[in-house]
């Protein structure tokens, strides 16, 4: 929790964006960073504090946890963000067994519309097998 509110707190994010390659003097790392040189020592000696950043020969840099926080806040790559994607409609789906209207307004079971009109191949199979499993709870 430290560290999120560490990280929530004004240009803390920006620093270590900067600092995510070569070390940068204090003077440089305030024009990368466009803010004043009180927040930017304030914010440097919080960093320093929890161990994310310090301060070498060549000036400011990451450490290795700073290095490790870094590379966990990267946004996720395109194939995570499909299988996200794919996650969050199968889960906005509804339950086997509830109703619901198709494309044409008729009303079917919600597991028929989607298997009709929503799914590829590989989620077919993923429906069917839960349809299988909560036939085989009620039996």
């Amino acid at each position: 929790m430290v560290v999120l509110d560490l990280l929530g707190r004004r240009t803390t994010l920006r620093i270590l964006w900067e600092l995510r390659g070569e070390a940068l003097t204090f003077r440089a790392l305030q024009e990368a960073c466009g803010t004043n040189a009180r927040l930017l020592n304030t914010r440097l000696a919080e960093l320093r504090a929890s161990g994310l950043v310090e301060r070498g020969d060549g000036g400011y840099q990451m450490t290795a946890e700073g290095r490790q926080l870094s590379a966990a806040l990267q946004p996720p790559s395109n194939h995570n963000l499909v299988a996200m994607r794919r996650q969050r409609r199968l889960r906005q789906r509804p339950a086997v067994g509830q109703h619901t209207r198709d494309v044409l307004g008729i009303e079917r079971p919600a597991e028929k519309v989607a298997l009709r009109f929503h799914t590829t191949e590989r989620q077919q199979k993923l429906l069917l097998r839960e349809r299988l499993d909560a036939f085989r709870d009620d039996g």
